[in-house]
């Protein structure tokens, strides 16, 4: 039996989300706003030395059309930070959690500094979440980054 006799239209992205949804490297805003109002945020998120401004910024650029459940990561090594956010994939399996992205990013930037000097890092996903970051990012930087500060917060 052929594939094409399995599958004999194609499938992507287009079958499953609405017309017209932007795709994995479109600019987005997810406009989420963390549930602890007495957070404070900073205008300019993009640009804050807060690990929890930078996080939530990072949120809101997450790709989760699929569990709309985004998520961001904020990891801060000396005076740096590094960033990522949650990239699913329709077949889940192959989506890239928040913390692996920022450990990209932090590969990627730091100029091979070794894990262990993350000294902390921030996790902003929703309070309602159905595919939940929390108890994978505390695993991770547990076991690469063991005096690493780990926060969570709920967003909206």
């Amino acid at each position: 039996m052929s594939l094409d006799s399995l599958m004999p239209e194609s499938f992507g992205p287009d079958s499953l989300l609405p017309k017209d949804y932007p795709l994995l490297l479109a600019q987005r805003d997810n406009k989420l706003v963390l549930l602890d109002t007495s957070e404070e945020i900073c205008s300019d998120p993009e640009e804050c030395p807060h690990l929890k401004c930078r996080a939530l910024a990072a949120a809101n650029k997450s790709y989760a059309p699929y569990s709309e459940s985004p998520s961001g990561v904020a990891l801060k090594c000396d005076d740096k930070v590094y960033r990522g956010w949650y990239l699913e994939s329709v077949a889940y399996n192959p989506s890239l959690g928040p913390v692996q992205a920022a450990l990209v990013d932090f590969v990627a930037r730091s100029g091979g500094k070794p894990f262990e000097d993350i000294t902390e890092a921030v996790l902003v996903e929703k309070g309602d979440a159905t595919v939940v970051q929390e108890d994978t990012a505390r695993i991770f930087l547990k076991k690469i980054a063991p005096n690493c500060d780990f926060k969570v917060l709920r967003c909206k």
